[in-house]
């Protein structure tokens, strides 16, 4: 896999995965530390001319998104003033999805993403975990409102998030699922903790291969255990910092 095509961000610091993390800003990862399970970015991504074959884990722990299959591969694109990955189900199915499964213990997760639907296509899969379920996606609601997962709770909301882009946050403290766009509480519902010994996760569908998702996305992650009020706002300052949200 050449790296010729790869992308960087400035003032660089190499994680022991290979990904690197800049030094002069405020990141998820130096927000929420060992709790990061993945993180990947638009602009940390391994390509082949336009095609994506994989986005960097910038969380250290070398879970990356990969694509070996050009017909699937994604491209590179811009979001928000940022170096950003689309995904076309027009084309083929185009997704991202880890080499190896990543065993998950019993506690909350949540998933973050700053993206745009490009079209509203039912039930796109922004980022998934499989068999546990744990997701972000929009759903067959009326028009385009959102409706997410999380541990199996629907948990959704009355932005209209097709053609401008957000940041969405989805989060579990174990009793209840929220959703959080732009910052913003939108919706909540009761929820609990799920676990797997081996789990998939995967940008722009489902690891099974359902719900191709039309979208451009700058960057996800996944986070494990209760995000704390201090770390919330945190995040929020990096999205409005990183892109205006």
């Amino acid at each position: 896999m050449s790296r010729t095509g790869t992308r960087r961000i400035p003032a660089l610091m190499r994680r022991p995965s290979g990904a690197v993390v800049s030094s002069s800003e405020s990141t998820p990862l130096t927000i929420f530390g060992s709790a990061l399970e993945g993180w990947w970015r638009g602009d940390n991504v391994t390509t082949t001319g336009s095609a994506v074959d994989q986005m960097d884990d910038l969380s250290g722990n070398g879970r990356h998104m990969v694509q070996g299959t050009s017909a699937n591969k994604p491209t590179t694109s811009t979001l928000l003033g940022q170096d950003a990955v689309r995904f076309d189900p027009s084309v083929n199915d185009q997704w991202l999805g880890l080499a190896a499964p990543v065993a998950l213990g019993s506690t909350p997760y949540a998933l973050w993403a700053v993206f745009r639907f490009e079209s509203s296509v039912s039930n796109q899969m922004v980022l998934a975990v499989e068999p546990t379920l744990v997701e972000l996606r929009q759903s067959a609601a009326t028009g385009y409102a959102a409706r997410y997962l999380s541990n199996l709770t629907t948990v959704s909301d009355s932005t209209t998030l097709l053609s401008s882009a957000h940041a969405v946050l989805c989060e579990s403290n174990g009793t209840n699922a929220i959703v959080y766009v732009d910052n913003v509480s939108e919706d909540s519902d009761a929820s609990g903790s799920r676990s797997a010994a081996s789990a998939t996760w995967a940008l722009g569908r489902r690891p099974s291969g359902s719900f191709p998702c039309d979208m451009t996305l700058c960057e996800a992650g996944v986070i494990s255990g209760a995000i704390t009020s201090g770390q919330r706002a945190d995040l929020k300052a990096y999205f409005a910092d990183r892109y205006g949200l």
